[in-house]
């Protein structure tokens, strides 16, 4: 395996050219909540070198699902992860690390982990939504807003997901009441992606 650059400066781990490429699509379905996430994420899994951080992306999604029938899928992708952590680097062991806690029920323990991932990553998508995800699920509005406030004045404008970070914004400022703030957020996702249903649901709000 080697390591590849992505636009944002981060290394991945991938065994094949356009792993990347794949891995990138997967991010953008998810974030437009589209069905095709788990069969993007298949094609860089289910091969002899799978990348590591499909295979976390796989494993958080199953996670997500809540569904205990998914949790021999959970099991396989988090030991297939184990498995490969002598080719990865310190921020995707940061990201095995998370999913660790995050699949033994250590909720705070695991949304702490991606936390610290941004604090040294602030542009690592997958990160920031795992944590959004966590802060949601726990009902911390404070921390659902100031986890994407903290990093969103690290990403670049041109960024083809930027108005998905508006979107999880909107959401954040919308939950913590800033009612303006979201609104302005929402409206900016929405006129790029209108389907975009986290800023759907904060400007509906």
């Amino acid at each position: 395996m080697e390591q590849q650059r992505d636009a944002y400066g981060l290394e991945w781990t991938v065994s094949a050219r356009n792993d990347l490429t794949q891995l990138e699509s997967a991010v953008t379905s998810y974030l437009a909540s589209l069905p095709d996430t788990p069969d993007i994420l298949t094609r860089v899994t289910s091969g002899p070198s799978p990348m590591p951080m499909a295979l976390a992306m796989q494993a958080a999604l199953l996670k997500m699902s809540g569904d205990p029938r998914l949790r021999p899928a959970l099991t396989e992708a988090l030991g297939t992860l184990q498995s490969h952590y002598r080719e990865m680097n310190a921020r995707e062991l940061a990201h095995m690390r998370a999913l660790e806690l995050w699949a033994a029920e250590y909720l705070d323990e695991a949304t702490e982990a991606y936390e610290a991932i941004l604090s040294e990553y602030p542009l690592d998508m997958l990160a920031l939504r795992f944590a959004h995800y966590l802060h949601f699920y726990a009902g911390d509005a404070k921390a659902l807003r100031d986890s994407v406030a903290r990093v969103y004045p690290a990403w670049p404008r041109e960024s083809p997901w930027h108005s998905y970070l508006d979107g999880m914004y909107a959401f954040g400022l919308e939950e913590a009441g800033d009612y303006a703030d979201a609104e302005a957020h929402g409206m900016a996702a929405l006129a790029v992606e209108p389907k975009d249903i986290w800023a759907a649901h904060a400007v509906v709000h």
